[in-house]
């Protein structure tokens, strides 16, 4: 028997509606899949939803440092 175990979804193995990439919700609604494959981006489709002030580098980020600085 070899030593690398094959990962069994269960999702898949069910035939259920689901996507394997992380959600990502950005502050103006929209929202991305990691997964280049993923047809719907309904939260009850992602195991893994985050918000993208979680994730370095997200442009919501710089814009919202943005609205801050220039609110006064």
């Amino acid at each position: 028997m070899s030593a690398i175990r094959a990962r069994i979804c269960l999702e898949c193995t069910a035939d259920l509606d689901h996507c394997h990439g992380t959600l990502i919700e950005h502050r103006d609604a929209l929202a991305e899949c990691t997964d280049p494959e993923c047809v719907s981006l309904a939260g009850e489709r992602h195991p893994l939803v985050v918000s993208c002030a979680e994730i370095d580098g997200c442009a919501c980020e710089s814009e919202s440092r943005i609205e801050f600085l220039t609110a006064s």
